[in-house]
């Protein structure tokens, strides 16, 4: 672990330690990690206002992957309740119910998919 000596006026230093409550260096660290992520924030927002196509294209990017993230969650968790009810606990999902388990979540995005676009359009 890093030390340092920080150097303020009286009147900070006695509102920091009063804020501060018994430890000092983990409130000191909490608050510099504040500082550098709104840093960070305001040089994404900066960079997005920039590059708005970009960013656009990022933002959507990063919603697929999450989606498909969820769609393979939801899959897996719904092949393994029915394996769950078909034998119990521990259950292995057959390959039929793995697919079935897909289509009905494809299913499922593809209706939240359309309304989604339909919402868009009305908003145009």
């Amino acid at each position: 672990m890093a030390t340092a000596e920080i150097s303020m006026d009286d009147a900070l230093f006695a509102h920091v330690l009063e804020a501060a409550g018994e430890n000092l260096s983990e409130w000191i660290a909490t608050a510099c990690l504040h500082r550098l992520l709104k840093q960070g924030v305001r040089a994404a927002v900066t960079w997005e206002r920039e590059h708005p196509a970009e960013a656009a294209a990022a933002r959507a990017e990063e919603a697929a992957r999450q989606l498909e993230a969820e769609a393979e969650s939801e899959v897996r968790y719904q092949a393994e309740e029915a394996a769950r009810r078909r034998g119990g606990d521990g259950a292995e999902p057959t390959a039929e119910e793995i697919a079935a388990a897909e289509a009905r979540v494809r299913v499922l995005f593809e209706r939240a998919d359309r309304k989604l676009r339909g919402q868009q359009e009305g908003e145009q």
